[in-house]
């Protein structure tokens, strides 16, 4: 688990599992953000914190004036020095060794970047997140739209959560979605609960990451009653214990 919450050490996984070819363009991984080589960058480079969640910029190589280099590097050192596990008990995020992460940036002309969030149980996806408009133009987290859909690809148009409802029209899975859930599927397989996050744009799917706990445990969904549902899919194993 401590290795798949890693946003670079996850890679190794990916491709020990021969999912290697979803894997996002890595240009390079640092220990601080001086540390990037800016000379053997493109013009554009998407820059993330790989111990945690929300610290993420698209970097701009025209832009990166002397203010902008202080700022972003003391944003990203604030993100290096969070430890998950001191701020919500995420014990997976304890031992993880801080780097900064330079990846391609997804984007297109034409459509929108799409972030699916693959909720999986034992090696069983039951619930999707499709979400538009989670990251700006910078590359940090916005307040994006989203619809949920069950296992068997049913839109729950009743189920609401933190996020903006997505239009009906909008919420159209891509025809070859169940592939992908079967991949999700395969890369969870060795968790109890494991929620597997592609990309999805200009009909090319990208693995995002791994996320044992979502919003850190606190997920806000509703009906209450269908939380209850949820904790029903989650079965861990039993064990004995000798006291």
């Amino acid at each position: 688990m401590t290795q798949c919450c890693d946003k670079y050490a996850v890679r190794k996984y990916i491709e020990s599992i021969g999912m290697g070819k979803y894997l996002i363009r890595l240009y390079g991984v640092y220990n601080t953000f001086e540390d990037i080589d800016f000379s053997i960058m493109p013009d554009k480079i998407y820059v993330k914190c790989n111990n945690g969640s929300g610290y993420n910029a698209i970097v701009r190589k025209n832009e990166l004036n002397r203010f902008l280099r202080k700022k972003y590097r003391n944003y990203f050192a604030s993100g290096l020095q969070k430890n998950y596990y001191d701020i919500g008990r995420e014990w997976a995020y304890k031992n993880i060794k801080p780097k900064i992460v330079c990846e391609e940036v997804l984007e297109s002309d034409v459509h929108k970047l799409v972030d699916f969030n693959f909720f999986c149980y034992n090696g069983k996806c039951r619930m999707i997140y499709m979400n538009i408009g989670l990251a700006d133009e910078n590359g940090h987290h916005s307040l994006a739209k989203r619809a949920v859909f069950d296992e068997n690809l049913h839109h729950l148009n009743y189920i609401k959560t933190q996020m903006l409802i997505l239009e009906q029209t909008q919420a159209v899975l891509p025809g070859d979605i169940m592939q992908i859930v079967k991949d999700a599927e395969l890369i969870s397989e060795p968790f109890p609960h494991a929620r597997i996050d592609f990309f999805y744009i200009d009909g090319k799917y990208y693995f995002g990451e791994i996320t044992f706990y979502s919003a850190s445990g606190f997920m806000n969904i509703e009906p209450r009653e269908f939380v209850n549902t949820m904790g029903e899919w989650f079965d861990l194993p039993e064990k004995k214990i000798n006291i």
